[in-house]
């Protein structure tokens, strides 16, 4: 699966862990893409067949309702983004793969236990 890191997060953060998983990133800095609009970003990332991942709540707004894309917002700290993104990855990949439309927000409780809430912009293949 291909992931496309959003500048708002420190991608060394999320490396690690998602080339552990055996997954391709890169982050809007080496594609030289820092400071473009949100909408270009989202643009970018379906042009490259890519999820974004991000921390933007902003980026992520207009897409809670009506997904485009695939979007991944993280809503915990960053030190925790590889651990909170290794809990749930393995079971959204599946689904990541099968549709092109999709807002996934991952949240963290007071235990650091996970969970991940998904909108669908279009029907599962």
């Amino acid at each position: 699966m291909r992931f496309y890191i959003d500048e708002d997060i420190d991608h060394r953060i999320v490396r690690a862990a998602l080339l552990r998983m055996g997954h391709e990133l890169w982050s809007t800095k080496q594609a030289a893409r820092t400071g473009d609009s949100d909408a270009s970003q989202l643009a970018y990332a379906i042009d490259h067949d890519a999820v974004v991942i991000t921390h933007n709540r902003d980026f992520t707004r207009p897409h809670r309702d009506r997904p485009i894309g695939r979007v991944i917002l993280l809503r915990c700290l960053q030190p925790q983004a590889a651990a909170a993104l290794e809990q749930v990855l393995d079971g959204l990949v599946p689904m990541l793969e099968r549709t092109s439309d999709v807002y996934v927000e991952v949240k963290q409780d007071s235990r650091g236990r996970c969970r991940a809430e998904l909108t669908f912009g279009t029907e599962l293949r």
